[in-house]
C-alpha cells in the first residue's frame, strides 16, 4: 500500500552547524600550512520508503567544512544522482575533525564528525529521516574515531548509572575510571596513528588524573613532547606529579616541558605554570609569569590579561562575584537566592557540544534530591528564541536564565567566560570552591564529591 509522503524534518537546526563547525575545529591538531591532506568520500543516501516509494535517492549534498577566521569553507562537496551515490576528492589544511554536512533543501539533515586524513577513503551511509540514528561512516580512521567516542559515551552512562541508582562512590567511580582508561589506551593499539588513538591516549591520561596518578604519569612517560595534545597532557601530569610529589616537582616538570615542546606549544606549557602557581596559593609568582605571557604576541597575550583578572577575582575561597538577571519565568535571579546551597553556576550556548552532555548534566544536578545542590545555567546565546526552541527538546533542571548580550554580558565579564561551557561551583557560603571552562564534568564531578563526602560526614 503506497504511504503518502510526509515532511522530512531536519535533524539538526543551521544555527547549531557554526556552532559544532567551530567545536570540532579546536584542538585538533597544529596549524601547519604543509600537512594538508588529501581524502576521498563516496557512499549512498536514500530517502525511506515510507516516506516517498519513488524517491531515486538523487539531490542529496554532502559537504566537508572547516571553521577559519574569517569564516566557513567548503573543503569538499558532492551531489547524489539516481540511485543515490555520490563521490568527490577533498584536501584539508591538516588532519583533524571536519563537520560533514547532509542537506535535502535549506536546512541540513545531519551533520556528523568526520576525522580526515591523507589517502584515508571515507564510505558515507544513511536513509533518511535518521530518527536519532547516526550516518553509517567506515573508513579506518573514522573506525578509530569511533571507538573513542564510543567509549566516552559508555563512560558517560556509567556515571549515571551509578548517580542515579545511589550506588555513586570513591570506589565505584575508580572502578569505572579504570574500565574506561584502559580502553582509550588500548586504541593505540588497535588503531596505531590515527587520530582517535592519539586523542584516547590524552583523554586515558586526563581520565586517571587524581583517580590513578602514579599510572595517569606512567603513560605520560611513554609519549613523545611533540604530542598534539601536549599542553593537555602537561596539565593532567603537573596536576598528578603534585599530589605525589609536591609542587616544586611539578612546577619542575612544567619548565622541563616548556624546553622540550615545540614553539607553537611553548606559551600554552608556560600558560600552565601561572595555573601550577594559582594551585599552590603562590600568587604573585602566578602573576609574575602571567605578565611574562603578556608580553606573547597574539591570542597569549588575552590570555594573560584574562589570567591576572582570575587571579585577583576568581579564586577558590573568594567570594563569588554578584551578578543580576531574570530567569525564564520573569522572576529577579541573583547569588544570594542560592545561599545555604551548594550552587552549580553555568554559562553555556546551546551547541551539538553541550547538548551530548545533557543527560550527564541531569544526572549530576539530581543528586540535589539528596544533597543541597542547586543549578543555575545561563545561555549565552544571543538568539533567545534558538534556546528556549532547543530547550523544548532538551529540557534542563534548575533554574534557567537567557542573557541576549553573549559574551559581552556583565555576568560573563565577570566570571571571566572565554569558553563554553564554563561550569563554577559555589559554597553555601557564596565562595567559589572551582571553576570549570569547556566541555566535560570531570571537575565537577570530583570537587563534588569532595562536598557530598563532606556533607554527610556532618549529618
Amino acid at each position: 500500500m503506497a504511504h503518502a509522503p510526509r515532511t522530512l524534518r531536519p535533524g539538526i537546526a543551521i544555527a547549531a552547524l557554526f556552532a559544532v563547525a567551530v567545536v570540532l575545529q579546536a584542538g585538533c591538531g597544529r596549524s601547519d600550512e604543509d600537512k594538508a591532506v588529501t581524502a576521498h568520500v563516496s557512499g549512498t543516501l536514500a530517502l525511506s520508503p515510507d516516506i516517498d516509494p519513488e524517491d531515486d535517492g538523487s539531490g542529496f549534498e554532502v559537504l566537508v567544512l572547516h571553521q577559519t577566521e574569517t569564516g566557513i569553507d567548503t573543503l569538499g562537496q558532492g551531489v547524489t544522482v539516481a540511485g543515490g551515490t555520490f563521490a568527490f576528492a577533498l584536501t584539508a589544511p591538516e588532519r583533524g575533525i571536519y563537520p560533514l554536512v547532509v542537506h535535502r533543501g535549506a536546512e541540513p539533515l545531519a551533520i556528523e564528525e568526520l576525522v580526515v586524513a591523507d589517502g584515508d577513503s571515507v564510505t558515507v551511509r544513511g536513509t533518511f529521516p535518521l530518527e536519532g540514528r547516526a550516518l553509517r561512516i567506515v573508513s579506518y580512521e573514522n573506525g578509530a574515531w569511533a571507538a573513542l567516542r564510543n567509549a566516552k559515551a559508555s563512560f558517560q552512562r556509567s556515571v549515571m548509572e551509578l548517580m542515579g541508582n545511589g550506588t555513586y562512590s570513591p570506589e565505584t567511580m575508580a572502578q569505572s575510571v579504570a574500565q574506561t582508561a584502559n580502553l582509550l589506551w588500548t586504541l593505540r593499539d588497535t588503531y596505531p596513528n590515527t587520530m582517535g588513538a592519539i586523542m584516547g591516549e590524552a583523554e586515558s591520561i586526563g581520565l586517571l588524573e587524581s583517580w590513578n596518578d602514579s599510572l595517569a604519569l606512567a603513560r605520560f612517560g611513554e609519549l613523545q613532547p611533540d604530542h598534539p595534545a601536549i599542553v593537555d597532557l602537561v596539565r593532567a601530569a603537573r596536576r598528578s606529579t603534585a599530589r605525589i610529589s609536591g609542587q616544586e616537582a611539578a612546577l619542575a616538570l612544567v619548565e622541563r616541558y616548556a624546553g622540550l615542546v615545540d614553539e607553537e606549544d611553548r606559551a600554552g606549557v608556560r600558560s600552565e605554570l601561572v595555573i601550577a602557581h594559582m594551585d599552590s596559593s603562590a600568587r604573585d609568582q602566578a602573576m609574575a609569569v602571567a605578565r611574562e605571557l603578556s608580553k606573547e604576541e597574539g591570542q597569549w597575550a588575552e590570555w594573560a590579561g584574562k589570567a591576572l583578572y582570575e587571579l585577583e577575582n576568581l579564586q577558590p575561597g573568594m567570594a563569588a562575584p554578584a551578578i543580576g538577571l531574570v530567569d525564564v519565568e520573569g522572576r529577579a535571579v541573583n547569588l544570594d537566592r542560592f545561599r545555604g546551597n551548594v550552587l552549580l553556576l553555568e554559562f553555556f550556548a546551546p551547541s551539538q557540544e553541550f547538548l551530548d552532555e545533557a543527560q550527564e548534566r541531569e544526572a549530576i544536578v539530581g543528586l540535589g534530591d539528596r544533597f543541597p545542590l542547586v543549578a543555575l545555567s545561563i545561555s549565552l546565546e544571543p538568539d533567545t528564541a534558538y534556546t528556549q526552541a532547543l530547550l523544548e527538546v532538551y529540557p534542563m533542571s534548575g533554574t534557567l536564565a537567557i542573557d541576549p548580550a553573549g559574551s559581552e554580558s556583565a555576568a560573563a565579564k565577570a566570571y571571566n567566560v572565554n569558553v563554553l561551557p564554563t561550569r563554577v561551583l559555589i559554597d553555601p557560603d557564596g565562595r567559589i570552591v572551582g571553576k570549570y571552562a569547556g566541555s566535560g564534568l570531570d571537575g565537577v564531578r570530583r570537587d563534588l564529591a569532595g562536598l557530598v563526602e563532606a556533607y554527610a560526614a556532618r549529618q
